[in-house]
């Protein structure tokens, strides 16, 4: 499945946490509580930056369509 744009985003920030460059949230806090704080910096970021990481979920959609020709989503209920 292709990732969205705050999948993208959540990723970097991950990154940038495990490298110290994400300020003012603990290093030894993960999972669950740094999704919830990634989520509210992702409410926070201009649209200019939500439009760039939706950019690049289009690109990886089309990476993965020629990857994946014949994939269909479909979630197990």
């Amino acid at each position: 499945r292709p990732p969205n744009s705050f999948f993208i985003y959540r990723v970097e920030k991950a990154r940038q946490h495990r490298d110290g460059e994400l300020p003012g949230y603990p290093m030894d806090l993960a999972g669950r509580s740094f999704s919830k704080y990634v989520g509210e910096l992702w409410k926070k970021e201009p649209e200019e930056v939500q439009k760039w990481y939706k950019l690049l979920a289009e690109e990886a959609k089309k990476r993965h369509h020629i990857q994946y020709p014949h994939y269909q989503y479909r979630p197990n209920r």
